[in-house]
């Protein structure tokens, strides 16, 4: 699975869950980001997403000229789909 089919599929779960729904405001803060990253990670498969390939969109971000906060917040948003995806098994 590509980081952008799970980046998909977490921002849906995270606004259709029953206990602590996300905010239609926060979700679309969460898109945007999305929208940010996905042209740049979102090909790679979801186990190539480490530490070296986050670094590299920082420093991508850095470039853009993206202020340390909204790096962080961009962050964010990629370790949560990432932890979001889940095994057969749990």
């Amino acid at each position: 699975m590509t980081f952008e089919e799970q980046s998909r599929k977490w921002i849906e779960q995270v606004q259709a869950r029953r206990r602590r729904p996300v905010r239609l405001r926060t979700a679309r803060s969460w898109r945007s980001h999305l929208n940010w990253i996905v042209p740049r990670i979102g090909s790679l498969e979801l186990g190539a997403v480490n530490n070296k390939t986050v670094k590299g969109l920082v420093e991508q971000m850095a470039a853009a000229g993206l202020s340390p906060k909204t790096v962080a917040n961009h962050l964010w948003v990629v370790k949560a789909v990432v932890a979001s995806a889940v095994g057969e098994d749990g």
